[in-house]
């Protein structure tokens, strides 16, 4: 989604244009370095991500460098805990789908273009 940080500069999580599982990886690092900005603070390690979430850290490595396609419910505790609001959520929970999608149709590895979860993220 793109959203107006408090500079004035559109931010973009990279979910518009999803197409594959590394997609998905890059936009979960984006939200990420996101949340330490608004902080103003390190980012959070993996070790803490999976401390907090209760997930392996080698698991949320895995995610984040778009390698393991993460569970809806497991994506959803991760984008939360790194203040994803709730159109956020619906956008990552859609492209994460649209992957899964993708992979399946083309599994050489990625969402078709067009892929219709893809699109849902334009009415958001």
């Amino acid at each position: 989604m793109d959203r107006m940080e408090g500079g004035g500069f559109p931010e973009d999580l990279g979910l518009r244009h999803m197409e594959t599982l590394e997609d998905l990886g890059d936009s979960l690092r984006r939200l990420r370095r996101r949340y330490a900005r608004r902080r103003s603070d390190a980012l959070l390690s993996y070790r803490y991500l999976a401390e907090k979430t209760g997930y392996a850290h080698g698991v949320i490595g895995g995610y984040f460098s778009g390698k393991v396609l993460p569970p809806p419910d497991k994506l959803d505790v991760i984008v939360v805990l790194l203040g994803a609001d709730s159109a956020e959520r619906l956008a990552f929970a859609a492209a994460r789908d649209a992957v899964e999608e993708g992979r399946r149709r083309h599994p050489e590895g990625g969402a078709a273009p067009g892929t219709p979860g893809v699109e849902l993220l334009d009415r958001l």
